[in-house]
């Protein structure tokens, strides 16, 4: 977050020299021009020392857990892994005790992209136990590879994976594909690629689930941490979304919103959307 305070703080510089709008390319934006990196985007830009990226990967490990058992903490952490989507109820027809399916037995059940360490996965299966069947975490190899040993016990069914979302997604027809905290960092053309390869790879009843800010129709006090954000992520040409933004970049993939499941308090939300059915919407 320290890198990201002195290209804020240049902004009006930044402005005087490039047009006055809305920076939409994450190689030319206030981010890389600070740190004299304009041409790289913003992973390049973080990177340029590998205390910078350590300290990244930290920051996004911790800041997955939503401290579940304190229900304080759990309204306010920055988009929660439990309490807003419900899991128990809404995936229950997935789990390998609980469905009817036999094929649902062979199925990945949760595909965690840009996962980190995989403390949300283990949050969430922690706070769901009957939720069985095995689940995915994705990240590249510098994060994939540190992985404590006895981070992930077997007993969770919890398995990392290397995989760089620029690609085509690996596992494919899993009931699941979760992402938090990713689209938010990317323009719209960009975000569009990486769901068009989660698409590519659901079935015709798997769900995706976008954990993110979600700005909010009309502004209310308390809604001001999620225009910090979106100002934050506007240094890099990232942005947070609305519900509106969230159905455009759906439906131009071939997806639709099936619900957005909004937090208690804040601004937190899950997108749900499925693939858009022939000749209508999904129910």
């Amino acid at each position: 977050m320290d890198d990201m305070l002195h290209p804020k703080s240049r902004m009006p510089e930044y402005f005087e020299s490039h047009p006055l709008e809305s920076p939409s390319s994450p190689t030319h934006n206030p981010y890389s021009w600070t740190y004299g990196m304009e041409g790289q985007d913003w992973i390049k830009v973080l990177g340029r020392t590998p205390e910078n990226l350590k300290k990244f990967d930290i920051g996004i490990s911790v800041g997955a857990l939503s401290r579940s058992n304190l229900p304080f903490y759990r309204k306010w952490a920055t988009v929660p892994a439990t309490g807003i989507y419900p899991f128990d109820t809404e995936l229950a027809p997935f789990s390998t005790t609980t469905s009817k399916e036999p094929q649902t037995h062979n199925r990945v059940l949760i595909v965690d992209v840009g996962a980190s360490q995989g403390a949300t996965m283990k949050e969430i299966r922690q706070a769901f136990p009957q939720l069985t069947g095995k689940i995915i975490t994705q990240d590249l190899a510098r994060v994939v590879e540190n992985i404590p040993a006895d981070y992930l016990p077997p007993e969770l069914d919890i398995h990392p994976m290397l995989h760089d979302f620029w690609t085509p997604q690996p596992v494919r027809g899993a009931c699941v594909y979760y992402l938090r905290r990713i689209m938010h960092d990317w323009p719209d053309d960009l975000c569009r690629k990486i769901l068009t390869h989660t698409v590519n790879a659901m079935a015709p009843d798997s769900r995706l689930l976008i954990a993110d800010v979600l700005i909010p129709d009309q502004v209310q006090k308390e809604d001001l941490y999620c225009y910090w954000k979106d100002l934050t992520m506007l240094t890099f040409a990232g942005r947070e979304r609305s519900g509106a933004d969230w159905r455009t970049l759906f439906e131009s993939v071939g997806l639709v919103v099936v619900k957005v499941w909004r937090a208690e308090v804040g601004t937190q939300a899950v997108v749900e959307g499925r693939l858009r059915e022939p000749g209508g919407e999904v129910e």
